[in-house]
């Protein structure tokens, strides 16, 4: 990854800014598959060694890998033009990180009844953080 103070040319960071997409959809496709494991989980509706505690464990550690992905798109620096919108692209994806974390804890921490209910309302923030993303980009394509 370039260093803090390498300014990226416009087309590199519209290219750089479709690779950050590729990748979120693939993460936002595992959190989605996730919640959908951790339903049939509480539901009964589930392989006999899909549980909770070994869900939470792919959980830690796509959310490390996730963090990871936030910390590199944020070390990108883009064209002085771009700096607003990629600061929209920053925090969305901070509040991204920072709701799989909260279904990480709600798994922790949470009784079954109250599970699904609050990984349904996560899930509906990060799919506003994934629209915000969206308006984000579309302004790089109309700047760029």
């Amino acid at each position: 990854m370039l260093s803090q103070t390498e300014t990226l040319s416009s087309v590199t960071y519209i290219m750089r800014c479709n690779q950050v997409v590729e990748k979120l959809l693939v993460f936002d496709t595992v959190f989605n598959e996730y919640t959908q494991t951790c339903r049939n989980i509480v539901l009964g509706r589930c392989l006999v060694n899909e549980n909770l505690h070994s869900l939470k464990k792919y959980f830690q550690k796509n959310l490390v890998n996730l963090r990871h992905f936030v910390e590199l798109t944020e070390s990108i620096n883009p064209p002085s033009y771009f700096t607003e919108t990629n600061q929209r692209l920053k925090e969305a994806f901070r509040g991204y990180a920072e709701s799989v974390e909260k279904m990480l804890s709600i798994i922790e921490t949470e009784n079954d009844s109250l599970i699904l209910e609050k990984l349904q309302e996560i899930r509906q923030i990060q799919k506003d953080y994934c629209h915000q993303i969206n308006e984000a980009l579309a302004d790089v394509v109309k700047l760029g």
